[in-house]
């Protein structure tokens, strides 16, 4: 996973061209902009461009329900719901090369076996991955980012988990030199501080 001390996504750079300019508005995209373009940098893989234009628009609709909303600042689900269904309506862009999508993810710390996770995953596993695993979110908020109910919900992260445990060992093994039990440990160990240190998210 990505360092232990530091926070997953909280973006970085992020354009905030069309900003709602309101008062609501912009307390709106003060908590919640870095951290969902840190979700899309990572669901994109450091893709800055379809991350960036996937997050503007997700937060240009939800300032605009923000006075609508009971609890505006409870909004992390949807808003993830809302830059999955950007990123599908996107053409991807070409292909990143290894060194692009290590200088995107560089401010996050994103380690390597969390590259190659989430390469190896779909984007609905993904998002399980970093917004179930990674920032905590609760599970009725991953159901509505996953646009599904609470126990498939539940089945998703825990997959998504497996499947970056299992990840994470085939890329550590060779630098560790660990036998398979000691590296499965050393990765649950940071996994478990990883996880503990994200503050969750609020969602609507």
């Amino acid at each position: 996973m990505p360092d232990p001390e530091e926070t997953p996504t909280t973006g970085s750079e992020l354009p905030v061209e069309a900003k709602d300019a309101d008062e609501l508005g912009a307390a709106f995209w003060e908590t919640h902009a870095a951290r969902l373009h840190g979700f899309a940098l990572l669901l994109t893989i450091g893709d800055r461009a379809r991350a960036a234009a996937a997050t503007v628009a997700a937060m240009n609709a939800g300032a605009g329900r923000a006075a609508k909303l009971r609890h505006p600042e409870r909004a992390a689900g949807w808003l993830r719901q809302e830059v999955i269904t950007e990123l599908r309506r996107s053409w991807p862009s070409p292909r990143l090369t290894p060194a692009e999508r290590r200088e995107a993810l560089r401010p996050m710390r994103v380690s390597e076996p969390l590259v190659a996770a989430l390469e190896s995953m779909t984007v609905e596993r993904r998002a399980a991955l970093v917004a179930g695993v990674i920032e905590g979110l609760d599970l009725p908020d991953v159901a509505t980012i996953l646009d599904t109910d609470l126990v498939r919900a539940g089945r998703a992260v825990e997959a998504a988990r497996r499947e970056y445990l299992a990840s994470a060992a085939r890329v550590a093994a060779p630098a560790q030199g660990a036998s398979p039990g000691r590296l499965a440990q050393h990765i649950n160990e940071v996994t478990t501080r990883t996880i503990g240190s994200v503050p969750a998210e609020n969602s609507a």
